[in-house]
């Protein structure tokens, strides 16, 4: 999981690199499976290239090195 602070990149653009500045939860409305649905988390980071702040699921994203 992250933490705010952490350096992070997208796994679908990966220049774009910077960090945690918040997080949240978000409902789920909607799914394949069966059984109670789990809040998915929201990472908002701040990018290093454009200043650009982005929100992006935290599954979307890995820890940058």
């Amino acid at each position: 999981m992250f933490k705010i602070g952490d350096r992070v990149c997208s796994r679908y653009h990966m220049s774009k690199v910077g960090s945690v500045v918040s997080m949240r939860q978000s409902p789920v409305t909607a799914g394949t499976g069966s059984g109670a649905f789990s809040k998915m988390w929201i990472i908002s980071f701040k990018a290093d290239d454009d200043g650009l702040v982005y929100e992006i699921k935290a599954q979307d994203l890995m820890k940058a090195e």
